[in-house]
């Protein structure tokens, strides 16, 4: 419950006008405190509006929140023996192999696997991950399956992923 501004009766927080005055209610857009004359109560703001154009602001700004709130798509490619964990996100694409930009350091080990062996990411319209071989000399596969290379694959969580023969598990996570 609010107080009308004008004979300071109590009035339902969604009423456009006083149920006992009739007055038409006006918001302080800077606040959200009920208004009369051109300057708020509670904050001095000058700008009061209507209370309809005050929810459809409010609305406006709590999509725009939400908008920014749009989950993350996190992974993980673990090897099976547990000495390489490589951390992926949904903002980058990577290359997987001993000379890769994220990953090098990591893979500098993996003698079989190519310099560019593959290449993995997030695809922006849909959330699922992917893969793509880069005709390696040892191959890609998903689960024992060998991938054609130049082809994308979708990869899912659980999903066993092997890289000239160096083994992964897949993990995705969502932040």
């Amino acid at each position: 419950m609010k107080q009308c501004p004008h004979c300071k009766s109590e009035i339902l927080d969604d009423s456009l006008y006083c149920d006992r005055c009739g007055q038409h209610l006006m918001i302080c857009a800077d606040c959200g405190t009920y208004a009369r004359g051109k300057f708020c109560p509670n904050c001095g703001g000058k700008h009061i509006i209507d209370p309809l154009e005050y929810e459809q602001q409010h609305k406006h700004e709590q999509s725009v929140e939400n908008a920014t709130d749009i989950e993350k798509r996190m992974a993980e490619l673990r090897s099976t023996d547990g000495s390489i964990t490589l951390l992926l996100n949904d903002a980058e694409e990577y290359i997987i192999g001993r000379k890769s930009p994220q990953f090098g350091k990591q893979l500098a080990g993996c003698a079989r696997m190519s310099r560019k062996h593959a290449k993995m990411w997030c695809g922006k319209d849909d959330g699922k991950w992917r893969v793509c071989d880069f005709a390696s000399t040892h191959g890609t596969k998903i689960n024992g399956y060998p991938l054609e290379t130049e082809t994308t694959y979708y990869i899912n969580d659980g999903n066993t992923i092997s890289f000239a023969g160096y083994e992964f598990s897949f993990t995705e996570k969502i932040e």
